[in-house]
């Protein structure tokens, strides 16, 4: 029998999932003003990718050795659209922490990298915040950063072995699935942590009530960003618990 069952990886993403929450929840009651908005999305959807690791890659083992070359074997386990879909986001998301960090000014206690601060038509300058510069974008950089680290050592040990399954699943459908279900898990953080920089930046900008038109315009297409971007995260959250990546593999089926 396999050392684990599905069950058992199904627990691991759920727990993964509350631990995110959980984490999520302490950093909005304790920490800085902002800090949650900016940290908490993708810290749930962190919580989750790590479950999602340990459940396809460290609680699994094969049922057989691995014939293939694990180096061979690692592009059966990365879906191409998913993929691009993550470099395409984690650009987006560095773009949005660049103009953060490079915009961003003091608050009105003097702590750096917390406000914008601009002149308005008046002549009169204006600050808002919470504005994602180094203060929040560090924290989440170093999120998110824990995220592809955690997908990218899963990958690599799902291509070293596939998961527990009986003598006739093809060894390559096992990772395929299992890869898939990593690079979901990390479409999740990412998109997560785009949304929350997005609102965060967006909300600001619309609510300078003397910004210039070109500023408030910005300001509501990083809101429609946002909410795009959470929306997907959800779906890829969703799908992890509740969708066909949680079912056990079986002969025959996709």
């Amino acid at each position: 029998m396999p050392m684990t069952t599905p069950r058992a990886v199904a627990v691991s993403r759920v727990v993964g999932l509350v631990a995110g929450v959980i984490a999520a929840a302490l950093v909005v009651v304790l920490g800085p003003f902002g800090m949650g908005l900016v940290l908490g999305p993708p810290l749930v959807a962190l919580g989750l990718l790590l479950g999602v690791v340990i459940g396809e890659a460290a609680l699994r083992r094969p049922r057989r050795p691995t014939t293939q070359g694990w180096v061979r074997a690692l592009p059966s386990a990365v879906p191409r659209n998913l993929t691009i879909a993550v470099l395409g986001a984690l650009v987006l998301v560095v773009i949005g922490v660049v103009v953060a960090w490079v915009t961003a000014d003091d608050d009105t206690f003097g702590r750096g990298g917390r406000a914008l601060r601009i002149v308005c038509v008046s002549g009169q300058s204006a600050t808002a915040t919470p504005w994602p510069g180094s203060h929040f974008s560090v924290p989440l950089a170093i999120a998110l950063g824990a995220g592809v680290l955690a997908a990218a050592i899963g990958l690599l040990l799902v291509a070293r072995h596939p998961a527990g399954g009986t003598e006739e699943d093809d060894p390559r459908r096992l990772r395929s699935r299992a890869g898939r279900a990593v690079v979901e898990g990390t479409v999740a953080v990412i998109t997560a942590g785009l949304g929350s920089i997005a609102l965060t930046m967006g909300t600001v900008l619309v609510n300078i009530a003397c910004a210039p038109t070109g500023l408030r315009i910005a300001g509501w297409v990083l809101l429609v960003l946002a909410v795009v971007a959470l929306l997907v995260a959800l779906r890829y959250i969703g799908r992890l618990i509740f969708g066909p990546a949680g079912r056990a593999p079986r002969h025959g089926a996709d």
